[in-house]
């Protein structure tokens, strides 16, 4: 989680939150002998790639608006080419 709260990009920061979940899809189905453990963890694998990809296009969608994947980058792009009423970048960005 110190490289999720530390990003400055978006490459970074969906890397950060995928180690993050592979750590949590293992905590989660660790203790096979629990009946479910395993169903768990594997039902928390599917609904985690699912939002990854859904990240992952959000971030697409920004880096094609602004052509920029750094934070700070995206924020001027936002300011400097009067993307504010942009409705797709206003979608990836909530």
């Amino acid at each position: 989680m110190a490289f999720f709260v530390g990003s400055a990009n978006l490459m970074v920061m969906f890397l950060a939150l995928e180690w993050f979940s592979i750590a949590l899809y293992v905590m989660c189905a660790i203790d096979y002998n629990v009946e479910g453990s395993l169903e768990a963890g594997l039902k928390y694998l599917i609904i985690g790639s699912f939002g990854s990809a859904a990240l992952l296009f959000g971030s697409a969608l920004v880096y094609g608006a602004t052509g920029r994947i750094g934070f700070a980058q995206i924020a001027s792009a936002v300011g400097t080419q009067g993307l504010d009423h942009d409705a797709m970048l206003a979608l990836a960005s909530r």
